[in-house]
């Protein structure tokens, strides 16, 4: 099944959609982010890019999955895989 999460930025009228990440958990040791994106203010290179969008999508899955029974690894892939090693937390 896939999960996704957004991230809205509140201080505007009406809430403005700043970023997404979308995820699954194609076995029961490990949750994949498929997806990862940001509204070009919020990038690395934006006016708002001290908000840190994707970061936050990053540490929020990361949250969820150390907290999720049997999961080991978070894995996102793109632009290189990176993995995060969940035990021992």
């Amino acid at each position: 099944m896939l999960q996704t999460l957004y991230a809205l930025d509140n201080t505007e009228q009406p809430e403005r959609l700043v970023g997404v990440a979308m995820f699954t958990r194609p076995k029961p040791s490990s949750m994949v982010v498929l997806h990862l994106a940001a509204h070009e203010d919020y990038t690395s290179r934006g006016k708002w890019s001290g908000e840190a969008v994707v970061a936050q999508l990053i540490g929020a899955i990361r949250d969820v999955s150390v907290r999720t029974r049997g999961l080991q690894i978070l894995r996102i892939l793109y632009p290189h895989e990176i993995r995060f090693d969940l035990r021992g937390r």
